[in-house]
């Protein structure tokens, strides 16, 4: 129980705080952040969610504790949301310095009126007198909203301050706090993301940010970023990844443009003891059935493969061996690593597209603009892709197991998870070709 002391100190803070007491109160208060937007979280507008990004990057660039980081961002979402209060009253100042008495009807009858009922009459000056009290109630009800971030900040620097006075900021000295937590998987988690380049997602009390680091972590990567780091990932560690994410990201992949919005995609997302059956049936016929297996459903490269796509195909297997040390005339150990698609390198996760055997051309490069979005929304979870049109040379096998009806056919699988970025192999990218070998450009005019 609270000491007379204490009892006695929060009545005196209660009557000095201007803060809703009634439940009217409460309601002009909540009315007044829907009018300005306050009522939105800084997280949940893009733009502002983007600013807190950036900032957080720039606090914690150099931190990889955990505490550190998870303040940084506290301290980049308490300052962005500081500079959105700060405007809304940069606002109100400039209408409460532009208030006068209107001078003409016409002024008179454009003139805002803010929180009058209908019928009742004003001389000039009671009418900006009334204005201005308006303006004047709504500043100060938005006082406790910066007074609030104020606070969220000062509390997030004094974390700061704290952990850097008792703890050493060293990648080992976190991950042994976190085993001491029993929460391994999930620095283990956030160690991927700081690897993949991105900070990991916020963590506070609020509902919201819980929200959306459970399930829109792709608010902390734009897109730039997301396509920037995309590869083909041919190492993955065994964290296991959520269904939840993988839901969300087949989900929203869906926004993928399709002609006639068709939408002529079909998704088989598979985990756990499901792979690994998969892996377990593929596994004995490595030995005598690649590089052809039981002969593709359709044609990937077309023969005679004619320049310059020869060439780039020639020269991205020479720099996908050179990285793990395979000369060229050792087939064996090329084909052990080629077998390597059939364990999905090692991913937690598999996903296969199929599509209906009657549609054409157009249907192919829809399932493509899918299949690729797939990829960008993964990397906005921390997560890593490689599609493997190579499950195509076993579709009767891919077919049998899926249960697939006789009108779909398999159009890629793809590997999904969380990148072994150690892995040789995952340390090399495949070149790209010059804009202007590919692109022209005409009409601009600038």
């Amino acid at each position: 129980m609270s000491s007379l002391s204490k009892v006695n100190a929060n009545r005196i803070n209660a009557k000095s705080s201007t803060g809703p007491k009634s439940a009217a109160g409460r309601r002009r208060t909540s009315q007044n952040a829907r009018r300005h937007g306050l009522n939105i979280p800084v997280l949940l507008d893009p733009i502002l969610a983007q600013e807190v990004k950036t900032l957080a990057r720039q606090l914690s660039q150099s931190l990889k504790n955990l505490d550190l980081v998870d303040a940084a961002y506290a301290i980049a979402e308490a300052e962005i949301d500081l500079k959105r209060i700060r405007n809304i009253k940069r606002d109100i100042f400039h209408m409460l310095n532009a208030l006068r008495p209107p001078t003409t009807r016409s002024e008179w009858r454009n003139k805002p009126n803010l929180d009058f009922s209908a019928g009742q009459r004003f001389s000039a000056g009671q009418r900006v007198e009334a204005d201005a009290t308006a303006l004047l109630e709504q500043m100060l009800r938005i006082d406790r909203y910066e007074r609030r971030a104020l606070a969220r900040r000062r509390s997030a620097i004094q974390r700061v301050t704290s952990c850097i006075q008792e703890n050493s900021t060293g990648p080992q000295n976190w991950q042994n706090e976190a085993k001491k937590t029993n929460n391994f998987k999930g620095a283990v988690a956030i160690d991927h993301q700081f690897k993949a380049g991105r900070q990991p997602a916020l963590s506070s009390g609020s509902a919201v940010r819980h929200t959306l680091r459970d399930s829109a972590e792709n608010l902390l990567m734009d897109v730039f970023d997301a396509v920037a780091s995309r590869y083909s990932c041919r190492a993955f560690l065994p964290t296991p990844v959520p269904e939840r994410i993988v839901r969300d990201i087949v989900e929203r992949a869906a926004r993928a443009p399709s002609a006639g919005n068709m939408q002529p995609w079909r998704i088989y997302a598979l985990a756990g003891a499901r792979v690994e059956k998969l892996k377990t049936l593929m596994a004995p016929r490595m030995a005598t059935e690649l590089p052809r297996g039981e002969g593709a459903d359709y044609t990937i490269y077309p023969q005679p493969l004619a320049e310059p796509y020869s060439a780039r195909r020639f020269q991205v297997g020479e720099l996908l061996y050179k990285a793990i040390g395979v000369p060229r005339e050792d087939k064996p150990a090329r084909y052990k690593q080629y077998a390597r698609n059939y364990r999905f390198f090692g991913a937690p996760v598999a996903l296969f597209f199929a599509r209906e055997n009657a549609h054409g051309p157009a249907q192919w490069a829809d399932i493509g603009g899918y299949l690729q979005t797939v990829c960008l929304l993964a990397r906005g979870h921390g997560l890593h892709t490689c599609p493997q049109q190579a499950w195509v040379s076993f579709h009767r096998t891919v077919r049998e197991f899926l249960k697939l009806p006789p009108h779909l056919m398999i159009y890629s699988g793809m590997a999904l998870g969380y990148a072994d970025e150690q892995a040789p192999i995952n340390g090399w990218r495949s070149p790209r070709a010059p804009l202007g070998d590919y692109a022209s450009f005409d009409g601009f005019e600038s």
